[in-house]
C-alpha cells in the first residue's frame, strides 16, 4: 500500500506541469471551466422562500437568498515555501469567499470547501451557494501554492501545510464569524459547534488528510466530504485513532482512471476500504471522469446527485436530521445506476 501511495505522490509531481495546464478555452486540465457568472447557475438562493425553518432544522436547497462576501486571511505564524521563483514569504496568506444565507443571522453550520489544483474557491460557486442556500456558511479559500495563477503551477507537497490552512480557517471563521465574531457584517453567523471540511481533488486530498490523518486531523471537525480525492502519506500514514466514528462522504467517478488522472478512482476505493476506518459512504458517479458534477451545483444529473447527497450527509451530521443519511440514498435511487451508484457502511 505505502509503494502504491509513493507512486500516486510521484504521478501528482509528474502531472503538476501538464495536470494543471490552461488549455486556450478557459479550461484546465484539472477539469471543466469556471462555474458561470450566470446568475441562473450562481445565486441558489434566487427562488428562496421568506419563511425560514425553526433555528437549526436542515432546510431545502433555495430556502435562502445567498450572499458573498471577500476577506483575506493571513496566517502570522507559519511561512509560504519557495516556489515558481518567489522567495519563502514569513506568512501564509488566504484569499477567501464566504458563500452565506443573505440577512439571516443564524448561527449556522460552518464548511470550510478546498479547490483542485489551479483552481480557486469561487470556481464552485454553483455547488457551494446551493449549499448555502439551505442553510450552511461556506469558506472557499485560494491555497497560497495551488491556487490559480500559482507562479510555477501547484506545488505538491503542499497537502500537509494546507491542512495547517484548513485549521487556521476555522480559528479565524470562529474568531471573525463566529457567536464573538469581531467581522463586522459576518460576525455571528457561524455555529462553532457544527463544523464540516470539504473538497475536490489536491483539496479532497486536504480535507481527508486534516479529518482523518494522524498528523494533523483537526479535532473541531464533525464532518467530511470529499470529491476525487485519495489518502496521501504525509509525516504520518496512520490514520488519527479518534477520528474512527466521524462520518466520510466520498464521492469519484467511475470513468476517472489510467494515465491522465493523478487521482484514480482505484485509489479512492483503496482508501474507503483499506485505510480510512469511518461511517458513511462512497458514491461513484457512472461514467463521470475527474471534475463532472462538482462545479455548478444541481444543473444536470451529476450535479444533481453530488449537491443534494451531500447536503442531505451535512445535514444528517450537522444539523441533526434524522432523515439525512435516508435523503442521500434517495439521490441516488432517483437518479438511477446509469449516474451514481453508492456503497455504505
Amino acid at each position: 500500500m505505502r509503494r502504491l501511495l509513493l507512486l500516486l505522490l510521484a504521478g501528482l509531481l509528474a502531472l503538476a506541469a501538464v495536470g494543471c495546464s490552461d488549455d486556450g478555452d478557459g479550461t484546465t486540465a484539472e477539469g471543466t471551466a469556471p462555474a458561470s457568472d450566470d446568475p441562473s447557475t450562481t445565486a441558489a438562493g434566487s427562488d428562496a422562500t421568506t419563511a425560514a425553518p425553526a433555528e437549526g432544522a436542515a432546510s431545502p436547497l433555495g430556502t435562502y437568498e445567498v450572499s458573498e462576501a471577500r476577506r483575506t486571511w493571513v496566517d502570522t505564524t507559519r511561512t509560504t515555501p519557495a516556489h515558481g521563483g518567489q522567495p519563502e514569504l514569513p506568512e501564509r496568506t488566504l484569499d477567501v469567499v464566504v458563500y452565506a444565507p443573505e440577512g439571516e443571522p443564524g448561527p449556522w453550520p460552518l464548511i470550510v470547501f478546498g479547490h483542485g489544483s489551479s483552481r480557486a474557491g469561487d470556481h464552485y460557486e454553483g455547488t457551494l451557494s446551493a449549499w448555502a442556500s439551505a442553510g450552511y456558511v461556506i469558506v472557499a479559500p485560494d491555497f497560497p501554492l495551488s491556487s490559480e495563477g500559482t507562479p510555477g503551477g501547484t506545488k505538491f507537497d503542499e497537502v500537509e501545510n494546507q491542512t495547517g490552512d484548513v485549521s487556521f480557517l476555522i480559528d479565524t471563521a470562529l474568531a471573525d464569524l463566529g457567536p464573538d465574531g469581531g467581522d463586522e457584517e459576518l460576525g455571528g453567523i457561524v455555529d462553532a459547534e457544527r463544523i464540516g471540511v470539504g473538497g475536490q481533488s489536491f483539496g479532497a486530498i486536504t480535507a481527508l488528510s486534516v479529518g482523518f490523518n494522524a498528523c494533523c486531523a483537526d479535532p473541531r471537525i464533525d464532518v467530511v466530504t470529499e470529491f476525487a480525492g485519495i489518502w496521501f502519506p504525509l509525516s504520518s500514514e496512520e490514520q488519527d485513532p479518534s477520528t474512527t466514528d466521524r462520518p466520510l462522504l466520498m464521492f469519484h467517478g467511475g470513468a476517472d482512471t489510467g494515465p491522465d488522472t493523478a487521482t484514480p478512482i482505484s485509489a479512492a476505493l483503496m482508501a474507503w476500504e483499506d485505510v480510512i476506518d469511518a461511517p458513511g459512504g462512497f458514491i461513484t458517479l457512472t461514467d463521470a471522469v475527474h471534475d463532472d458534477g462538482y462545479f455548478d451545483g444541481p444543473v444536470d444529473d451529476w450535479g444533481t446527485v453530488v449537491t443534494e447527497a451531500t447536503l442531505a450527509f451535512y445535514d444528517a451530521h450537522l444539523k441533526d436530521d434524522a432523515t439525512g443519511w435516508d435523503r442521500v440514498v434517495a439521490a441516488v435511487d432517483d437518479a438511477g445506476p446509469d449516474v451514481a451508484t453508492l456503497q455504505e457502511r
